[in-house]
């Protein structure tokens, strides 16, 4: 993680942040699926490690396809965004099938272990691919159209689950998953605008 001082010049750079759990989320799994030993670790921790960033990187991209996308007119990036967050969907499916087909089963083998590996790198080049390209043609667009009250209105929408029980908890999984300087920028950033967070929209 960096440990330079991290600001947010404008509401939707909070996406960085978020950004940068999904790509936390990512790595660990790659990395706990390529260290999994069929003969001696359970697969169900790996689902629930799985299931933890796939609810995650669900959310962003429904709510992106809902909240911000649309609002793009004309703007072919836009619409491209859209179809990536299609092609995440598949590859999320790729891999819950996967996991689903062999937790259960008596044995595991090892080819278990290659077809899940192979499905979660394809997962996470597909989001990792289609962050690189929010980054870069997404976010200055929005930056340039929207003043800051038009960002914040995207973001909390990307932060605040309005039909979930537990409305904060995409803020409480972000919050776990950044380094130092990335907390402070995320605590700085709710303190300033908590009211407008978590208040419900009209």
């Amino acid at each position: 993680m960096t440990t330079d001082v991290i600001r947010l010049e404008s509401p939707i750079d909070v996406m960085l942040l978020l950004h940068t759990a999904l790509r936390s989320e990512a790595s660990a799994l790659e990395q706990s699926v390529r260290e999994f030993d069929a003969e001696d670790d359970s697969l169900q921790l790996i689902r629930n490690d799985f299931i933890r960033w796939a609810a995650a990187l669900m959310f962003h991209t429904e709510q992106e396809d809902i909240y911000m996308t649309p609002a793009l007119t004309g703007f072919t990036p836009a619409k491209d965004a859209e179809k990536e967050h299609a092609a995440i969907n598949d590859r999320l499916e790729d891999v819950m099938m996967v996991l689903e087909d062999e937790i259960g089963k008596m044995k595991l083998i090892a080819r278990t272990q290659r077809h899940l590996y192979g499905a979660v790198v394809q997962l996470r080049i597909a989001q990792d691919d289609h962050l690189e390209s929010e980054e870069a043609f997404i976010l200055p667009e929005i930056r340039e159209r929207f003043d800051n009250e038009q960002q914040l209105d995207i973001i909390r929408h990307l932060l605040v689950d309005d039909v979930a029980e537990e409305k904060g908890w995409v803020l409480n999984w972000l919050s776990e998953r950044l380094g130092p300087q990335e907390k402070l920028a995320l605590s700085e950033f709710q303190q300033s605008l908590e009211k407008s967070l978590l208040s419900p929209v009209a």
